[in-house]
């Protein structure tokens, strides 16, 4: 893993830029998205070039039937995630099905679902 460590983190920086992007709504001015990407970060020989429009949009959209779906949850609810695998073999992957209930109603939700879990209390967890 240490030898993807600056992949990893231009992934992240990418990720970012394009969350920022969609927060902001940039997706509808490509002039000022384009600009906000050109300000990230990336390592001295980048893994790939900076998302396109077209990839910017779909992205944005994806966050935002993402988003609809996540307001529009009731407490107790479940929710799946499904990843598409690249490669020829590629399956879709699912994750067990967990509740809102289960979780804060937040962006970090699993970084604090993993902490709990590594500070239970092992006698009762």
């Amino acid at each position: 893993m240490r030898h993807l460590g600056s992949r990893i983190t231009e992934a992240e920086a990418i990720v970012g830029t394009v969350v920022e992007i969609y927060q902001r709504r940039l997706d509808r001015d490509w002039a000022a998205a384009r600009a906000l990407l050109s300000g990230t970060w990336r390592p001295a020989r980048p893994s790939r070039e900076l998302p396109t429009q077209a990839e910017v949009r779909r992205v944005c959209g994806e966050l935002s039937n993402a988003e609809k779906s996540w307001l529009n949850m009731v407490i107790g609810e479940s929710v799946t995630l499904l990843w598409p695998q690249p490669g020829p073999l590629s399956r879709i992957r699912s994750f067990p099905r967990t509740t809102v209930a289960e979780h804060w109603h937040s962006a970090d939700a699993l970084t604090r679902a993993a902490d709990a879990a590594r500070y239970a209390d092992p006698v009762t967890a």
